[in-house]
């Protein structure tokens, strides 16, 4: 499923997806229009899980620069899906024990596998980053926390770009996974 315009737009249109939220640029135009989109604006049609489709939303906000916006919506909702997302918000804060609280409620989640994909490397800009962060053919979620921190800290300067790159396609597959789950 070809993800909605409105998303595109949002991801097409970031900078910069940072490690943290304040090497974020918010765009407040984008910002507005996923506040102001009606369910079936965010989902393009007919929705049929109201749940997922404001996950959407918070989705949406993150990464237009509405952090805020985007955990007050996913702080109430008790689905993996508001978990994973949960977990992204305090990695971005950084909140880095939070971020891998939030990631032992979620468990498992199928974005990971995902992001193992021969697609995945292809679209990176390099792979050293996968070595650290992949265990068992899947995300080790832990380990990202673990990266961003170093990033951040300048312990690992050198995989900041790729780890970007990483943690902007794990929020495209997010967004794809909670838009397939809420179209009819």
């Amino acid at each position: 499923m070809p993800i909605t315009t409105l998303a595109q737009r949002v991801l097409s249109h970031l900078p910069r997806l940072g490690l943290i939220y304040e090497d974020m640029t918010p765009i407040p135009d984008l910002l507005e229009q996923v506040r102001l989109a009606s369910p079936t604006e965010l989902c393009e049609g007919a929705i049929s899980d109201p749940v997922m489709t404001e996950l959407v939303r918070a989705g949406l906000l993150l990464v237009s620069g509405g952090l805020d916006e985007a955990h007050r919506i996913v702080q109430p909702i008790e689905v993996p899906e508001a978990y994973y997302w949960h977990a992204i918000v305090h990695r971005l804060e950084p909140d880095w024990a939070n971020a891998k609280y939030w990631f032992r409620r979620l468990g498992r989640h199928a974005v990971f596998e995902e992001l193992a994909t021969p697609a995945i490397r292809a679209a990176l800009p390099g792979t050293a980053v996968l070595e650290h962060v992949l265990t068992d053919g899947r995300l080790d979620p832990f380990r990202v926390v673990d990266l961003c921190e170093a990033c951040v800290n300048g312990t690992a300067p050198i995989l900041r770009h790729e780890l970007e790159a990483l943690q902007r396609e794990e929020i495209a597959r997010l967004l794809h996974t909670c838009l397939r789950s809420a179209k009819v």
